[in-house]
């Protein structure tokens, strides 16, 4: 995109690439990223807020050591691949026990699962009482699709990267348990 960016010339001040660690190599809570934009407002306004989030120099050093080793990012992006995908098909195949669907999809972090036909009533009030019970009974933070502007009610994204093969079990009993799905 940088290079389709810097060689055209009109509207280049409209364009502005935002990257984040914690999505790109799955490093929630790194909170590390760039800006990269020939708007020279965007970019004062950018440095002036990156006062306020400075990354702490223990961060910087290990980031430094991190990503000047090619072997270990090769090695690091082949693993999270291959757990990623391990993660995603467990997910979506204990969703798929207890009835709830989910989007289908190639890659990411996370699950698009439609939970329309647990919620009533079935608007943004009952996605929101879902998104409670699953918070208050389930201990799970399941993000309702009303936040991302979704227009139908009942859809949830779901973050299964975090999770390892043991949690899998653990997530599926506290969402049947939320919803009150009967057992299987």
């Amino acid at each position: 995109m940088t290079e389709i960016v810097r060689e055209e010339d009109r509207d280049k001040h409209r364009v502005h690439i935002i990257y984040g660690i914690s999505k790109g190599l799955s490093l929630a809570g790194f909170r590390v990223g760039s800006i990269y934009t020939f708007n020279d407002n965007v970019l004062t306004a950018a440095k002036k807020l990156s006062t306020f989030s400075s990354i702490s120099a223990p961060t910087q050093r290990l980031l430094i050591s991190m990503l000047s080793n090619e072997r270990f990012i090769q090695e690091y992006l082949d693993t999270k691949e291959i757990k990623l995908k391990k993660m995603h098909d467990l997910f979506v195949s204990g969703l798929k026990q207890l009835g709830i669907p989910c989007a289908k999809s190639d890659a990411g972090l996370f699950c698009w699962v439609d939970m329309s036909g647990l919620i009533k009533p079935a608007n943004e009030k009952g996605e929101m009482e879902l998104w409670k019970k699953l918070l208050s009974v389930g201990k799970l933070f399941l993000i309702p699709g009303s936040v991302f502007n979704s227009i139908e009610h009942g859809w949830f994204r779901c973050c299964f990267s975090t999770l390892s093969e043991h949690d899998i079990p653990l997530v599926m009993d506290r969402i049947q348990k939320a919803c009150g799905i009967a057992t299987l």
